[in-house]
């Protein structure tokens, strides 16, 4: 009897052992994704980093999808959307579970059917909110009727929040471009009205320095490079 006693104590200290070290591997993925995240966030600009965040979820779950829903500062879908596939076809989340989450400003779980899979799934939305306002929302799709346990749900708000800073950033930075931008759009035009034979002589060099440019096929960034220098060539 005390050897069978013994044998049963050992087999329950084995599958305590084993589930710690599930979620023990469970967190140190956790802390890995979000390093990579940071990584990705801090290395790259734009869309790039975007990117690269959501690929990284998808791998860390095993999403069939990620998406990227932005939204303005009152919490409205404004159409803009970033997605990562890895599985299956079609439009990734719901837009109207994206809105409940934004208005709950709550993490989601929703059963959802994954289109061109044969078993039912689930989609996870995380709002985005940076400061207190919303600036998206982030939706992870799982063809698979297994749950996510909480270790990944966390790596996903957890993303989710630092996706939200990233896309303030940006916003920030839009803000920025956009008036310098302007700035440059204004000495311009005081060049331009010292003379009438110059009138739009600068924009119309810097549409046309676009262009070539375009057919050059230079990048994004050299051309607007260029197109600032030909505004500013006088």
């Amino acid at each position: 009897p005390l050897g069978a006693l013994a044998l049963q104590h050992v087999a329950g200290l084995e599958v305590v052992r084993r589930g710690f070290g599930r979620r023990l591997e469970a967190q140190e993925l956790s802390l890995a994704t979000l390093f990579r995240v940071g990584e990705a966030t801090t290395g790259r600009s734009g869309a790039g980093a975007l990117d690269a965040v959501l690929a990284l979820l998808g791998d860390v779950v095993d999403a069939s999808g990620v998406a990227l829903l932005r939204s303005d500062a009152a919490g409205a879908l404004d159409g803009r959307r970033l997605e990562w596939r890895q599985r299956g076809d079609g439009q990734i989340g719901s837009d109207a579970s994206a809105r409940e989450a934004l208005e709950r400003r709550a993490l989601r779980v929703v059963p959802e059917r994954v289109a061109g899979a044969s078993a039912p799934g689930f989609c996870v939305y995380a709002p985005l909110i940076a400061g207190d306002e919303p600036v998206g929302c982030l939706v992870v799709e799982r063809d698979s009727t297994q749950p996510l346990d909480p270790s990944r749900l966390r790596t996903i708000a957890t993303a989710g929040a630092q996706l939200a800073l990233t896309i303030e950033n940006l916003q920030l930075l839009d803000g920025l471009r956009a008036t310098f931008e302007s700035s440059v759009e204004a000495l311009a035009s005081a060049v331009e009205a010292r003379d009438g034979y110059t009138v739009l002589h600068c924009r119309r060099l810097a549409a046309f320095s676009s262009l070539v440019c375009e057919r050059m096929g230079l990048s994004e960034d050299e051309t607007e490079s260029v197109r600032l220098g030909a505004l500013l060539h006088d």
